[in-house]
């Protein structure tokens, strides 16, 4: 269902109607953060605190067993020990190797995204599920 409201992203005329679509996916809590002027244009804030609630809210409440934080900021360093110390695993995925080292050592176990490997796995064309099928058979 998330790969159908992705897909048809690209039909949509604004973000506001984009964020409509995601919202009507079963599953799916869309929250957002806010914009503030600065000095070089538009910058999002409270993203960070949204995240940190729900990992901590809904590790206590059960509603996961591991977290996938793609993020590389050491501000979740605090969040991500007190999720482990609520009896779940945390695993954390970069873009850059110019992660902290501290927060890269916090996680249960931790990914480095590679070009070769978003070629890969990312970015490899989608086969639908009728070609599927016939690969099978």
């Amino acid at each position: 269902m998330v790969d159908d409201a992705v897909s048809r992203s690209e039909d949509h005329q604004s973000p506001s109607t984009y964020i409509d679509e995601v919202r009507i996916v079963p599953g799916i809590e869309v929250r957002l953060g806010y914009l503030i002027q600065g000095k070089e244009g538009l910058r999002q804030k409270g993203v960070d605190s949204l995240i940190a609630i729900d990992m901590l809210s809904k590790s206590y409440e059960s509603q996961y067993d591991i977290a996938v934080v793609v993020a590389a900021d050491r501000d979740f360093l605090d969040i991500v020990r007190a999720v482990r110390n609520s009896g779940k695993r945390v695993y954390g995925a970069f873009f850059n190797k110019d992660t902290s080292e501290e927060l890269r050592t916090t996680f249960d176990s931790s990914f480095i995204f590679t070009k070769e490997w978003l070629q890969n796995y990312i970015m490899k064309p989608i086969i639908d599920e009728n070609d599927a099928k016939q690969l099978i058979q």
